[in-house]
């Protein structure tokens, strides 16, 4: 009787091979297996095309400042999940409002510089209540294969606004030009109502309540402290008017706090937008359609030029 002796011998074969494997991974240890792995793990991506994801080392807080919110980058990533022969930046971006006013972004447009191109984003249409937190993700399409983040920049802008960046590799963040602090302290009486008049806050910004100051102006945004000795309450916006060179000006918006109560006190904040190169302008305070209203001077120059 004849046998059919293939099978076994190529099990034979088999554990000769497997036996002799095993001689040469305890012949050269552990660590040069372990050295092997990234090799092989090479091998298989560039076997399918694909190129590793490339995360942002974020070595200080990448955060910018609009419309009175602060807006931080969390996380950034370059991987291959785009289109075919591009690759796809997403960007993990936390979004506080500090302040007691809603606010809401039209159509912005967030902007990538990297790689020697700039990329942007869908416009956004961002609502936000007063002291809340959102969290966005924002995706750039199209970034060249191999791009990495050395370099880059993000940039938020709305049509004819000024627009505010932040470098994302940088090690340190540059102290921003904005807000600009004023001199204050400048007070003014006015009789029937008989009210007082202290500035206790004067800036030069580019945002004001929760708005973002148009091309070539500025927001100056003050705070002024209350007194009402009338036995009346009266409607703090009647009370205030900004003269820029011979023109008068309302505010641009103003706090929710707009009353004073008989005998009461108010912090009252107010923000007027006026032109870049601004010099010198008087807060008028008063009621003009019925009493003698007073002029305080304010240098909106900045300190030192």
């Amino acid at each position: 009787m004849k046998y059919n002796n293939k099978h076994p011998r190529t099990g034979l074969f088999a554990g000769r091979h497997a036996l002799i494997f095993a001689l040469f991974l305890s012949t050269i240890g552990p660590g040069c297996v372990s050295r092997l792995t990234p090799i092989l793990e090479h091998g298989s991506n560039s076997a399918s095309g694909k190129s590793a994801d490339r995360t942002l080392e974020l070595r200080s807080p990448a955060t910018l400042k609009y419309a009175g919110l602060n807006f931080t980058v969390t996380r950034a990533v370059i991987s291959d999940e785009g289109q075919a022969n591009s690759n796809e930046a997403n960007l993990d971006i936390s979004v506080v409002n500090p302040s007691e006013i809603d606010v809401r972004i039209s159509d912005g447009i967030w902007e990538l510089k990297i790689g020697g191109g700039d990329f942007k984003s869908a416009p956004i249409d961002l609502q936000i209540g007063s002291r809340e937190t959102k969290n966005t993700k924002i995706t750039f399409e199209r970034i060249p294969v191999g791009t990495q983040w050395t370099g880059s920049e993000l940039k938020l802008d709305e049509k004819d606004k000024e627009p505010a960046s932040v470098l994302l590799d940088a090690l340190t963040r540059q102290s921003s030009d904005f807000p600009v602090k004023l001199t204050s302290g400048s007070t003014a009486n006015t009789q029937d109502p008989s009210m007082a008049y202290t500035i206790t806050r004067t800036e030069i910004d580019l945002d004001g309540m929760g708005k973002r100051a148009v091309l070539g102006k500025r927001y100056l945004n003050l705070e002024v402290h209350v007194v009402n000795h009338d036995s009346s309450g009266q409607f703090l916006p009647e009370f205030f008017r900004l003269l820029v060179n011979g023109d008068e000006f309302s505010p641009e918006d103003n706090a929710n706090k707009t009353t004073i109560e008989p005998q009461g006190v108010q912090e009252y904040s107010m923000s007027f937008l006026i032109p870049s190169d601004t010099a010198n302008v008087e807060l008028e305070v008063g009621k003009a359609e019925i009493q003698k209203t007073v002029k305080m001077a304010i240098d909106v120059r900045r300190p030192g030029s």
